[in-house]
């Protein structure tokens, strides 16, 4: 192999880098990492999970969503949108002690130069279940793989002293397998290597070194984990797609209505959120108040005070009726019409009511597009009767203003209609939209009735009011795109970590972390005052194994890594230990446990 020199005309000696191998042989502990989730919509696969639990839309339901009476549909997505990112940063030791709701994260890894490694610790792992993404923090121990390729590239200034190289897993039972380590000096990141090109699944090594190259201090690896089937990620045995993104909840705000209200005293504040709200800003702050995240906002109602053309109270409004609410009023609406139609058993993108009545006006001689127009207004019909005399207008009446919902719907569907002719929406997409514009004319037809329509002035009691919606779990199908930043501190080489920004109060030696640990672990002292400090390591007969620290060490808190090895640098056994600390008139003493 070819080695670069660290030559250059100012030096007067040559520093040759070793061999790659041997740079990275080693014990290294985790001290932060940088996690980068992007989802993209898939097509639906073949496996198990897709066939169960896949759906592209996010619906809501009431009166919950696992037996809902009624349901909303949120939001459809379509192939290849975006979900994400989603960004985990713990990027110090303090936040991988701290970690994730899970637990605390925690990894040590032994590199060797033949190729093999071992990484044990603890580790997230992200899971779908009932289609809710959970994160677990599992103890992990995994005899991994790992190639190099490349030559270095060497950086050697008065500030940095590194060398940057190719380097991926090659097999792993924890993480991404089949890791393309591309060669830095001539591949080029979106073409040789990285998303979208042969090489999705890649990784790379940086080595940070003392003055003079002899000892590395700190490592960084990075790498991207694409699904697929090399990377042996995102996919069942058989090599179909399985992984879903679990939408549990939505995105809203408390503050919308209390904006609106004071526009429109008509609008009534409930004492929920509203699903898909982006928030006001009512202290005059330029931050919008009351906003939930997403996923976060799992209960809420369903608030519409600008309709179509987005522009607030313009009359376009299908719920203006009720309140701009989804109310139970709506609701019976709505739903009236999805009984008149039908269901879509055969998935074509026409209710089965409206396909059989088409079907019997053309085999009276009518065209496809007479026998549609037929068709809708006789559904129509039936629809806005039914609603009318539901709400106690005599037939007369509710039939009468029936042939003018008849008109209406035909003329609705025919314009729709002709997007889909032009390739604008699908037929599917059509019959929907005209449906929704039909419950608008409905309700504003039985307002122009005298029907007092708006129950919006409370939440639902058995008979009217505001619907109060449960966001569902959806499994949406995803292909995920992760990439990971990662820092490690040589153990071996790795001094006390101290802040003395802070003096502590009182003398402390803490717990240590993690424990039971495997091989690596952190103890941590407090010290309220300057001293002469030894931080020991003793097996349980009372013989001295390991000498962490001798020294000065000032005010402050103070973090040393023992490495699970004694002062010969012998790996220890597995058993009980107790680390000592004296400084100066204090000491303390703590049991610790080595499990392998």
């Amino acid at each position: 192999m070819v080695r670069k020199t660290l030559l250059s005309l100012t030096l007067i000696g040559v520093i040759i880098i070793p061999d790659i191998g041997s740079a990275q042989a080693g014990n290294y502990d985790l001290t932060g990492i940088y996690n980068v989730y992007h989802y993209l919509v898939r097509d639906m696969s073949s496996s198990l999970d897709d066939s169960l639990y896949g759906t592209y839309e996010l619906n809501a339901g009431w009166p919950n969503a696992a037996n809902a009476q009624f349901e909303w549909n949120l939001i459809t997505y379509e192939v290849g949108d975006t979900i994400g990112p989603v960004v985990v940063p713990l990027l110090t030791p303090l936040h991988l002690a701290v970690g994730i709701p899970a637990g605390p994260i925690a990894l040590n890894a032994d590199i060797y130069e033949g190729g093999n490694m071992v990484i044990a610790g603890t580790y997230p792992s992200v899971s779908t279940s009932d289609c809710s993404t959970s994160v677990t923090v599992p103890a992990i121990t995994d005899n991994a793989t790992w190639q190099s390729a490349g030559d270095p590239i060497v950086v050697n200034n008065d500030s940095v002293k590194s060398s940057h190289f190719g380097w991926g897993i090659v097999t792993s039972g924890v993480f991404a397998n089949n890791m393309y380590a591309p060669d830095l000096n001539t591949e080029v990141y979106g073409t040789d290597y990285g998303p979208g090109t042969d090489h999705e699944t890649w990784g790379s090594w940086t080595s940070y070194y003392n003055d003079d190259f002899s000892v590395i201090q700190t490592v960084d690896i990075k790498w991207e984990q694409v699904d697929g089937v090399s990377s042996d990620a995102g996919v069942d045995t058989d090599g179909n797609f399985n992984g879903h993104f679990g939408a549990t909840g939505a995105f809203g705000d408390s503050s919308t209505t209390t904006a609106l209200h004071a526009v429109n005293p008509a609008i009534n504040v409930g004492t929920y959120p509203i699903i898909g709200g982006s928030g006001q800003d009512l202290d005059g702050d330029s931050i919008p108040d009351g906003v939930v995240a997403a996923p976060n906002l799992e209960w809420g109602y369903i608030f519409d005070p600008a309709g179509s053309d987005g522009v607030l109270f313009s009359g376009d409004e299908p719920l203006r009726w009720t309140g701009y609410y989804l109310t139970a009023n709506a609701a019976n609406s709505v739903g009236a019409l999805a009984t008149v139609v039908g269901d879509d058993l055969n998935d074509d993108g026409v209710p089965d009511n409206i396909a059989a009545l088409i079907a019997q006006y053309m085999l009276t001689g009518m065209t496809q597009t007479a026998a549609t127009q037929a068709a809708i207004d006789n559904l129509a019909q039936v629809y806005f009767a039914a609603m009318a005399t539901g709400y106690g207008i005599d037939s007369t009446t509710a039939a009468a203003a029936a042939v003018a919902a008849g008109t209406f719907a035909d003329s609705v569907v025919t314009s729709y209609l002709a997007l889909v002719a032009a390739g604008t929406m699908t037929q599917g997409e059509a019959f929907t939209a005209a449906g929704n514009v039909l419950v608008g004319y409905t309700l504003t037809a039985l307002g122009a009735l005298g029907i007092d329509l708006n129950d919006s002035d409370h939440d639902f009691d058995g008979t009217n009011g505001r619907l109060v919606f449960q966001v569902a779990n959806s499994c949406i199908p995803r292909d995920q795109h992760l990439s990971v930043a990662s820092y490690w501190v040589n153990a071996a080489t790795s001094e006390v970590d101290s802040d003395e920004s802070l003096v502590p109060k009182q003398f402390a030696l803490h717990n240590n972390y993690p424990n039971p640990f495997n091989p690596t672990t952190q103890i941590a002292v407090d010290l309220p005052e300057a001293a002469a400090t030894e931080i020991t390591v003793w097996n349980i007969i009372g013989q001295k194994v390991a000498t962490l620290y001798s020294g000065d060490l000032n005010a402050g808190h103070h973090i040393v890594n023992f490495d699970g090895q004694d002062d010969n640098g012998q790996q220890l056994t597995s058993g009980m230990y107790l680390y000592r600390v004296t400084a100066g008139k204090y000491n303390a003493t703590k049991k610790m446990t080595l499990m392998k």
